[in-house]
């Protein structure tokens, strides 16, 4: 009973340091970027605002590490306990309390619980940027507030601050899904190529780890890296299946999906393996080839999506060097709340156009 009731505790202390963590977080992005009479007195120059933006977002991503350790080590001494079966690895009831305090800091359960983090984090770990929830969200977070206060600084617009933060966001994201994208790309370039030479090996006479054991280092990026994952997987322990389910995991994809599937079947029912990595080597190509080929088509498409997106921001350029054309848009209320109408619907129209040219095959 005093056991269920400690774990209780522990968990409502976890939540509730996770939301104030949250609500810390966000009301500091505000009133940074909102401007505070007694924070603008203090800080009248852009670059110490920024570099006390910079400073917040700073601890906060070392209180979250710190929270990261002392779970980390708790494991590690619940795991060792329970494998040496003795009391060796306990620590003492004021050392545990204090890591289960600073353990409720860590907010990565509860961040994975939002859909968009879930999504987002999968790219970022594609893109070769880690696995922490809560890092992705301090450094999209600390960058868009030290471009929210940077043009805040330079318009004395808070909703253009706020444009500002919001635009890094989006453009942080971007690029880290671009970076993504193109890997899942290149490794499915690469994936005939790596199917031939398993079946290669395969038909020498190796085992399947040793198979990806020997084509690792005669394979380009990421593909040395992801069989390079796989070895060290199944050299710590994990099953043959469980690497191969872990690779389709970090790189997911129909193909290799496939692959995943029959490779999984064949070494439980027995087959060729070679004749599946082969057949599905050559049906690979030709699907790859079948997408240049749409790609080429619709590559005006993508070349309009583009345009309309750079639209706006190189009319702003251009007028720029008029200063009383755009001083209306800057300055006022009226016109930016026209700036940010205008940023979505360049935001929307280029989702249009991008999914119009999009063909899923």
């Amino acid at each position: 009973m005093t056991q269920h009731t400690d774990s209780r505790k522990i968990k409502r202390a976890r939540r509730v340091a996770t939301y104030a963590g949250g609500l810390v977080l966000l009301t500091g992005l505000a009133a940074l970027i909102s401007g505070w009479p007694v924070l603008l007195a203090r800080y009248r120059s852009g670059v110490a605002a920024t570099s006390a933006a910079l400073a917040f977002f700073a601890l906060a991503l070392a209180l979250i590490n710190l929270g990261e350790r002392a779970v980390l080590r708790r494991q590690a001494r619940r795991r060792a306990a329970k494998a040496l079966g003795s009391s060796l690895a306990a620590s003492s009831a004021g050392h545990r309390a204090f890591s289960r305090l600073v353990g409720a800091a860590n907010p990565d359960a509860y961040l994975m619980r939002l859909p968009a983090v879930k999504w987002m984090l999968g790219y970022w770990g594609d893109a070769g940027l880690g696995q922490s929830a809560s890092r992705m969200f301090l450094s999209l977070t600390a960058c868009a507030a030290a471009g929210g206060l940077l043009l805040r600084w330079v318009t004395g617009s808070p909703i253009l601050g706020l444009l500002a933060s919001l635009a890094v966001t989006l453009g942080l994201a971007t690029l880290v899904v671009m970076r993504a994208l193109s890997l899942r790309r290149r490794f499915g370039e690469q994936l005939p190529d790596l199917l031939d030479r398993l079946a290669d090996c395969l038909e020498a006479g190796f085992s399947l780890p040793q198979a990806f054991e020997f084509v690792r280092p005669n394979m380009p990026e990421p593909s040395s890296t992801e069989t390079h994952r796989v070895v060290r997987q199944i050299n710590l322990g994990y099953s043959v299946d469980q690497a191969l389910e872990e690779l389709g995991r970090r790189r997911p994809g129909p193909e290799l999906d496939l692959l995943i599937e029959g490779l999984v079947l064949q070494r439980q029912l027995g087959g060729n393996m070679t004749d599946l990595m082969r057949n599905l080597a050559g049906f690979v190509r030709t699907r790859q080839n079948l997408e240049a080929e749409v790609r080429t088509l619709t590559a005006q498409g993508r070349l309009s999506a583009v345009v309309i997106a750079l639209l706006v921001p190189a009319s702003l350029v251009l007028l720029s060097f008029f200063p009383g054309y755009v001083t209306v848009l800057l300055r006022t209320t009226l016109g930016n709340l026209i700036l940010v109408a205008a940023a979505l619907l360049e935001v929307l129209g280029a989702a249009i156009v991008a999914r119009v040219v999009r063909v899923e095959f």
